[in-house]
């Protein structure tokens, strides 16, 4: 029998100061704890989907050093989690390779800044499962150098250090590119199929999410199951006889996870005590 198949991202742990959304949530540490102790008491296998931490907004060194996050890579790594890079840690990767003491740690060593394929048995069937953040579908965060959406990540983490991180009572990041997107709107309007075709500026985390999937998916068509994060819109599609799936976030209301075992696919919460099923919000979505 295989092991179940846990899978979360885009935690984007920080420093657990004002700028840091994961701790925006007094509550979700313990919860984070409880629900590694429910993988290892169930004998599942942790797979870290991309933004684990959050490198755009903090110093790598904060966020490294600070005792709790110290506690999390030493607890991760002896659960032989596999951690995959998202754009907000991608920096890890060149950061750890020359690193001596970050390098021995057990978690960096199953860490990986592409993509992971492994078969998985899922109702008497061997599906090929693909693991990937998603950020390389996605146009304002494609790019290696600082794109738009790191800019407006830095400042939403000034803003967040002035007035707290509730200043919009939500991710100041996320409103920040609304903003910008709603005033690009007439721009669009204006200048009509050329801007639309150079610009391509979705306005929701729905149409983001879709995007993704448009654009990965020719190279999605090689897997039955394709996991990805990055939108924190958790859901999933069918996809002929296989399935898209979206691993959501624990930066925002929710703590999303993805179940996968031999019975099937279960997008859920983590409420701290146990999983709970959460709204598909890809079901609009058509492939």
């Amino acid at each position: 029998m295989n092991k179940p198949i846990y899978i979360i991202s885009d935690l984007h742990i920080g420093n657990h100061g004002k700028r840091d959304n994961f701790n925006a949530d007094s509550t979700r540490w313990d919860k984070l704890m409880s629900f590694l102790s429910f993988v290892r008491k169930n004998d599942g296998k942790l797979y870290i989907l991309g933004d684990l931490f959050d490198l755009w907004q903090h110093n790598v060194s904060e966020v490294l050093c600070h005792p709790k996050n110290r506690l999390l890579i030493k607890k991760l790594g002896s659960m032989n989690c596999t951690y995959i890079l998202g754009n907000h840690d991608i920096d890890l990767y060149g950061f750890i390779k020359s690193t001596s003491y970050f390098s021995r740690c057990k978690l960096f060593k199953h860490m990986t800044n592409t993509l992971v394929e492994t078969p998985i048995k899922m109702n008497d069937y061997i599906y090929h499962l693909l693991l990937r953040h998603g950020h390389e579908y996605d146009k304002p965060n494609s790019v290696s150098y600082p794109g738009f959406a790191r800019i407006a990540c830095i400042g939403a983490g000034l803003l967040e250090d002035r007035y707290g991180i509730s200043v919009f009572g939500k991710q100041t990041e996320g409103v920040i590119l609304s903003i910008t997107e709603c005033i690009m709107h007439p721009i669009n309007s204006l200048f009509g199929w050329i801007t639309r075709k150079l610009i391509k500026t979705p306005r929701t985390s729905l149409g983001r999410a879709r995007n993704i999937i448009k654009n990965a998916s020719e190279f999605l068509c090689d897997y039955e199951i394709s996991v990805f994060g990055h939108t924190h819109t958790p859901g999933i599609v069918s996809k002929g006889d296989g399935f898209i799936v979206n691993t959501g976030s624990w930066a925002d209301t929710e703590n999303n996870v993805v179940c996968i075992d031999e019975t099937g696919i279960c997008v859920c919460t983590w409420n701290g005590k146990e999983l709970v099923p959460t709204i598909n919000r890809l079901e609009k979505i058509k492939i």
